[in-house]
């Protein structure tokens, strides 16, 4: 008996400690079940923080967490909205289950969601900021759109990322339904997410504020440039390197200083001064292209100041000014020339007066000069005839050893000739005079028809001391061409610049040989309804790599000191912009240069 109780408590026992280590290994079971999930959702959680790390979108990281979300309540259906400002709900993440009618309905946010007034689930969860959880879609109506699936189940948990956003992570169908604790869980495992969602809009928020902060700069229309405290360029816009005719990566460790001469370097450097001290005042500085040319500019200046006041840099406007300094210039020379022309038509005119008075006297002279020429010969030849008579007579003999004496013959034969000659010299300041009055008195604005070939020989004859020395001057004028109408100043002004570069460029040529022969041509001919005007001449030429450049203001070929670089600029503005004519370049280093003038035989005054 008592053994039978012994085995009895034993087997008590023992089935004791088996119920105790089944309900461990229970326990056990469960625990690790748990640790298993507790790790595929940290897994989870690391992959959607790690994307959101990554440059990935705001929708990767959105539908990354909707497929933990629906892995962790095993939904069969999702997804995640964006609600902005209480207006603009944005879908950033959809169950793939969703067909594209739905999606396409879904998307379509003015109808389906901008308002929220055919979503009352939706604006109730949003609104009041309030979990929804429902087992029985059968009684809630949600009015679901064509394509949608077919609800059984749903919860939505809205959470605040920031005081204008909301995130909305909708499930539905999870099998046996949702849970209070699936709407914990859910809140827990979106507190990752929503750090990661508000960490993307601030990144998305930032890029689009640097978007248009960029696109800002790059639309005005001036140049922009940005430097630390060394002068070094830590930013230079679109416009300005297009000034500078630079690529970006040239731009790179550059500072301001290498795109100035030393003139303007020096300047810049006082500005530079001063702005380290915080004065920042406009002014005029003339940068230097990569191909050498001036940029003239307005630069706007202000301080870069740091937090404790130190100096940081500098940002600069820069205004172009080169066409307008080059108009500035062309105006200056233009009132130049009309003020020469109108010093020259009054010193012709005054010139002109006295003239008159020397031709009519010597003309004069000349022809009593034929009176007493006729009463010498008489006289001589009375001697002549009668010797014995002239020996006899005091009279007679005084005249014959006055001739003698003052070499008649030699009077009587040279001073037609001085006559003749001085009338011929009075002539040609005449003609001189005549063309400087020409050329000068047509007035800059007038519009006037004039014969281009008088022109021509007009302008040709005033600039007679710049070629006469270096160069041969012929012409080829057609003689059948018809007046044109113009602004006669304004031309006679181009055919002067022609004329005057082509004999500079013969002169270049002939400091390199003494024994040069220089040559200039100009031709005129009728081609259909447009004249055309071509100088033609041996110089030096212009190397090809610069000959575009030769019509910009301010360029010249010629060395410093020797040109302003305003006579072909000046010459282009004139035919092209206000006759609308054309003036093209054909050069060839070492050979010359031909400048071809095309200009209509007609046109209205409207066209000017």
């Amino acid at each position: 008996m008592k053994m039978a109780t012994e085995e009895r408590n034993k087997r008590l026992l023992l089935e004791g400690l088996n119920r105790k280590l089944d309900a461990e290994v229970l326990e056990r079971s469960k625990a690790q079940k748990k640790l298993k999930e507790k790790n595929n959702l940290l897994a989870g959680v690391n992959q959607v923080l790690l994307l959101a790390l990554r440059s990935s979108s705001l929708y990767e990281v959105a539908q990354a967490h909707l497929k933990l979300a629906q892995a962790r309540t095993n939904s069969t259906v999702g997804f995640v909205g964006l609600y902005k400002e209480q207006t603009e709900f944005v879908f950033l993440a959809m169950d793939e289950s969703v067909d594209d009618t739905c999606r396409l309905y879904l998307n379509d946010l003015k109808t389906a969601h901008g308002d929220m007034s055919k979503t009352p689930l939706l604006r109730k969860a949003l609104t009041k900021k309030q979990i929804i959880l429902i087992n029985n879609m059968s009684n809630s109506s949600p009015n679901l759109p064509a394509g949608h699936p077919k609800l059984d189940s749903l919860i939505l948990i809205p959470l605040e990322v920031n005081r204008s956003s909301i995130v909305l992570i909708a499930l539905g169908n999870k099998p046996g339904g949702y849970t209070q604790q699936d709407s914990y869980d859910l809140a827990e495992l979106s507190t990752f997410f929503v750090t990661a969602i508000n960490q993307k809009i601030t990144e998305n928020e930032l890029k689009v504020s640097e978007e248009r902060n960029r696109t800002l700069v790059e639309s005005i229309t001036e140049g922009l440039i940005v430097v630390n405290q060394d002068a070094q360029l830590d930013y230079i816009n679109d416009n300005m390197l297009a000034l500078l005719g630079l690529d970006r990566d040239q731009a790179e460790g550059f500072k301001i200083f290498d795109f100035l001469d030393i003139r303007n370097e020096e300047k810049l450097r006082k500005k530079w001064r001063s702005r380290r001290i915080g004065i920042a005042e406009p002014y005029e500085l003339t940068w230097q292209s990569v191909d050498g040319s001036p940029i003239h500019t307005m630069v706007y200046p202000r301080p870069i100041i740091g937090p404790k006041g130190e100096f940081c840099g500098s940002v600069a406007l820069i205004t172009d000014l080169t066409k307008q300094k080059g108009k500035e210039a062309q105006i200056l020379q233009a009132q130049k020339l009309e003020a020469i022309g109108q010093l020259a038509a009054g010193i012709a005119h005054e010139i002109n007066t006295p003239t008159n008075y020397v031709s009519n006297n010597i003309l004069f002279l000349q022809d009593i000069f034929q009176d007493i020429l006729g009463l010498m010969q008489t006289c001589n030849k009375i001697c002549e005839q009668a010797p014995q008579v002239a020996e006899a007579n005091p009279q007679l003999n005084a005249i014959k050893q006055a001739t003698r004496e003052y070499n008649l013959d030699y009077m009587l034969d040279e001073v037609p000739n001085a006559i003749a000659e001085t009338l011929d010299g009075l002539k040609h300041i005449t003609k001189i005079v005549q063309s400087m009055k020409e050329f000068a008195h047509p007035s800059a604005e007038s519009l006037s028809s004039i014969d281009i070939n008088e022109a021509i020989k007009n302008t040709a004859t005033v600039a007679k001391n710049e070629w006469k020395y270096v160069a041969e001057l012929t012409m080829d004028l057609d003689q059948d061409l018809p007046k044109i109408s113009c602004l006669a100043g304004q031309i006679n002004q181009v055919l002067l610049n022609m004329i005057v570069n082509s004999a500079q460029a013969i002169s270049q040529k002939k400091e390199e040989n003494p024994e040069y022969k220089g040559v200039i041509l100009i031709r005129t001919a009728r081609i259909k309804d447009n004249l055309q005007i071509i100088i033609k001449d041996n110089g030096e030429g212009i190397p090809e790599n610069l000959q575009k450049r030769v019509f910009e203001p301010f360029f010249t070929t010629k060395e410093p000191g020797k040109g302003t670089g305003q006579g072909l600029a000046i010459s282009h503005s004139i035919i092209v912009e206000k006759h609308k004519g054309a003036i093209v370049l054909e050069s060839k280093q070492g050979e010359g240069a031909q400048f071809t003038i095309t200009l209509p035989l007609e046109f209205e005054d409207g066209s000017l």
